[in-house]
Parts: structure tokens; sequence; C-alpha cells
């Protein structure tokens, strides 16, 4: 509620809340979608917003794109095609600069329940609102803020990929992770390869 009123301050539209929240639950799940409901719900509600845009000035080099993490799957049937599964390589090569192991994995263990998990979070980054770099932003801050690496490199790989992402964007939505936690998390992330991926990075 804290956070949705200092957006809402500063520009952010109702809408653009509201994709963000949906973003949000893809790792809040419903517990999390139960309290902002119950703390928030009646604020939202009465919230008459028509200006979808909001008022927050973005980066000039950042764009809005609601095809950006689209991997082009058939959304038509449950099961996994040859042509999912090309898809599905061919955009992590193309956001993530490689294709994770898990990719191969999971569509052979469990296709059909990957492919539905996955439509979720192409819906849940599907913004007409925001623009398509908000999203490796957001999952670096929660990768911090959990003190994981590895969603931190994740993160990152997308950053550097969809570019128009500075080195001050990334120390700053970092930065706001280490408020509870402070130096036992910094010792976590700020180390190894990710300091060196921050302190290099090319603007």
């Amino acid at each position: 509620m804290y956070e949705m009123i200092v957006a809402r301050q500063h520009g952010f539209s109702k809408r653009q809340i509201l994709d963000t929240l949906n973003f949000a639950f893809l790792s809040g799940g419903p517990r999390a979608i139960n309290a902002v409901s119950d703390v928030a719900g009646p604020w939202l509600d009465s919230w008459e917003d028509k200006d979808d845009a909001g008022r927050i000035v973005f980066p000039a080099d950042w764009s809005i794109d609601p095809s950006e993490f689209v991997s082009g799957l058939d959304t038509t049937q449950i099961p996994v095609s040859d042509a999912d599964e090309a898809a599905l390589r061919a955009w992590h090569e193309r956001v993530n600069s490689e294709v994770p192991r898990f990719v191969d994995l999971w569509l052979k263990l469990r296709g059909p329940g990957y492919k539905a998990n996955r439509l979720r979070y192409e819906q849940a980054t599907s913004s007409a609102v925001l623009p398509k770099q908000i999203y490796p932003l957001l999952t670096m801050h929660l990768g911090a803020f959990e003190a994981n690496p590895a969603v931190v490199r994740y993160a990152l790989r997308q950053a550097k990929s969809i570019g128009g992402i500075s080195r001050n964007h990334i120390v700053e939505i970092i930065d706001t992770a280490f408020v509870q936690g402070n130096e036992w998390k910094m010792a976590v992330i700020l180390d190894g390869d990710i300091a060196d991926t921050i302190e290099h990075w090319d603007d």
C-alpha cells in the first residue's frame, strides 16, 4: 500500500500500477493477491483514473513493446509442438543470450505445464503502458531482495539484451533491495561475476 501511494504521488497511473502488480503476482502467488486485495482493494476501487499513460517520465531510450517477451507459442492448443519448442529456444537466445538448461529439461518432463506457465509470464510482461525495460529491473530487484544471485544474473542478461538500461538504473534498483538486510545481502549479491558485470557495465 505504501509503495502504491508513493508511485501514485510520483505520477504513475492506476493502469501502470495494476500492470506492475500483475507481474508481481507471478512471484507472490495467491497469498500475495489476497493480501493486496485486503489492504488496497478499496483504495484501488475508489481511484478513478482515465489517464493510462500517467505523468511519470521514463528515460528517453526506453520503449513500450508488448511483444518483447512474447515467444510465439501456439495459444490454441495445449500440447507442445515442435514449433513451440523452437520458439521458446529462439526467444531465450534472443533475450537471455543463451538457452538455459531448464528449458529443454522441462519441455521434456512437463511440457504442457511449462507452456501454461510460460504463457502466464508472457501475459504479465505484455503491458501497453509500461516500458519493456521495467521487467528485467523488477526481476533484478526481486533477486537482490531475496538474496538470490542466480536471479540477478538472469535479469542482468535480459537487461543487456533489451538495452536502454544504464548502470545507474541497475544500482538504484538493487540498492532499494538492501534496505532490509543491508550488508549481508550486499555480501551475497555484490560478489564475483555480478560485481564485475555491474562495475564494467557499458551504458
